[in-house]
């Protein structure tokens, strides 16, 4: 298995911005999404419906797009592009 490769322009927050395309680890996985670490301080979350019909598990690697950045609420939505 490959190792994400974080985007060292994207260290925070407040440097992403919708339609971004980064990797990352599935951290944590529930009924209706999975969070995924994307190397900044918090983790996004690919809700069910952002899914594409894929399930994820602990530890899988994936490619998602941003759909939005909520940075006051700390919020990161995203998009599963593609398990890796």
């Amino acid at each position: 298995m490959t190792k994400p490769l974080f985007k060292s322009s994207k260290t925070s927050i407040d440097s992403l911005k919708s339609g971004d395309i980064m990797t990352g680890v599935v951290r944590n996985v529930l009924d209706f999404g999975a969070f995924v670490d994307i190397g900044v301080q918090n983790d996004g979350l690919v809700h069910i419906s952002a899914m594409g019909g894929k399930k994820l598990a602990l530890g899988n690697h994936v490619q998602v797009l941003i759909t939005s950045v909520d940075a006051v609420k700390k919020r990161i939505s995203l998009q599963l592009v593609k398990l890796l």
